[in-house]
């Protein structure tokens, strides 16, 4: 059996995301693509994995590149894979119930300012959670 490829356009339709950041992720290592001359091509399978297990596959993101997101995929991006036993819905609608909040926390936490200023702060808070170096000698 052949292996389905997506373009980004069809890619962006399954994960519910512009075909634009799907190219971006794309080039940025965070989903798993295949650069095909000048054009991305993404594995349906290899998609539906990343999704899975909360974009954690390990071929999908190299070496260095922060986990994106604090909850699951599945719960924001897909419908449940399994049927919905009793309690099986509220469980999908309690994990988007709290990727809504989280992502809302984010946004209340972003502050008005030139792009300069929210780039050293957006550093400054990788350094100190550890996900990366501080460039300072």
């Amino acid at each position: 059996m052949s292996e389905t490829f997506l373009t980004p356009e069809q890619a962006a339709q399954m994960l519910n995301l512009s075909a634009y950041t799907v190219r971006a992720y794309a080039r940025q290592g965070i989903i798993p693509a295949h650069k095909i001359g000048r054009t991305w091509r993404f594995s349906k399978a290899d998609l539906e994995e990343w999704v899975l297990t909360d974009g954690q596959a390990p071929s999908s993101r190299p070496r260095g590149v922060p986990a994106a997101r604090a909850c699951s995929s599945e719960a924001v991006y897909l419908p449940s894979p399994k049927p919905l036993g009793i309690g099986g819905a509220r469980d999908v609608a309690d994990k988007r119930s709290q990727a809504i909040k989280t992502l809302r926390d984010i946004r209340s936490q972003t502050q008005e300012g030139n792009v300069t200023s929210i780039v050293r702060e957006s550093r400054k808070q990788l350094v100190d959670r550890g996900h990366i170096e501080s460039d300072e000698q």
